[in-house]
């Protein structure tokens, strides 16, 4: 990011939260960019020492049914670990669910801890498919309606932050689906010709980064991370199969992984996508 760039994002930002959300924001822009400047190899090193040839690979895809990703998590992993890798973590954040609904991404920032929020909880992928599947129109939605309200309290720095911003999200978001509904679901590889550099330029991002993030609970069960709307438009299209980068396994998940392989155990387990060597 350019010099001139960053500092007027700094003032909008310090204009509409003041010094501690600015503090805040730098925080976390410094975070972000030391993991660009890092890469993957450090997580890399430590997890083979530990897991051996079962460790963590950060941009390995497996394939799996879009409808068996059943939650959403929130607050996402990306928040507090490295996007250019992927992590081993233990605790309750696979099972801590809630009832409660979801309108979009950022409304994570409630939850002081983590929670798992049910698809049909996700106001963002009901509108979708009323749109979609029964034709209602989008300013007709609950979540265009919940768009347009809360507009003037989301930052200019997120989406859908003014009502002209709404329509060309929901715009480009119709786009997406219609290409896919006519072209197929394409892997990253296919749409980006070349790995991209980081704005550190340390290292090349290979296309994998970007296809959509699952985390996988202590059962194998697969939370969503992030990719929301590549995953909402499968869902409603009915799509068999989609690739995904796993971001995080549950301790417990990556133990059954290595019982599994040590023992070439043909329990049903086996048929898990994360399993099949």
């Amino acid at each position: 990011m350019q010099v001139p760039s960053l500092l007027k994002r700094a003032l909008t930002v310090y204009r509409e939260g003041g010094g501690k959300k600015l503090a805040k924001h730098s925080w976390s822009y410094i975070k972000n960019n030391s993991y660009k400047i890092i890469g993957d190899r450090p997580y890399r090193l430590i997890h083979k020492r530990k897991y051996g040839k079962h460790a963590p690979d950060s941009y390995q895809l497996i394939h799996i049914d879009p409808e068996k990703i059943d939650y959403l998590l929130s607050r996402r992993f990306m928040t507090s670990y490295s996007p250019y890798a992927s992590h081993i973590v233990g605790g309750d954040w696979d099972i801590n669910t809630t009832q409660e609904r979801l309108m979009y991404v950022g409304e994570w920032e409630k939850w002081q801890k983590r929670v798992l929020i049910p698809f049909e909880k996700y106001e963002f992928y009901k509108s979708a498919k009323s749109h979609f599947d029964q034709g209602i129109q989008w300013k007709d939605t609950k979540i265009y309606k919940w768009f347009v309200i809360t507009a003037d309290r989301r930052p200019s720095t997120l989406n859908y932050s003014s009502e002209s911003d709404i329509q060309e999200g929901l715009k480009q978001f119709d786009n997406l689906y219609h290409a896919i509904q006519k072209e197929g679901y394409q892997m990253q590889s296919e749409l980006q010709a070349t790995a991209r550099e980081t704005d550190s330029g340390i290292f090349a991002v290979p296309p994998e980064h970007d296809e959509v993030w699952i985390n996988i609970g202590r059962d194998g069960s697969f939370i969503l991370e992030e990719g929301r709307h590549r995953v909402v438009i499968s869902k409603i299209l009915g799509l068999e199969s989609i690739p995904v980068r796993i971001f995080v396994r549950h301790k417990k998940w990556q133990q059954t992984r290595q019982n599994c392989f040590y023992t070439k155990s043909e329990s049903a387990n086996q048929a898990h996508p994360d399993l099949i060597k």
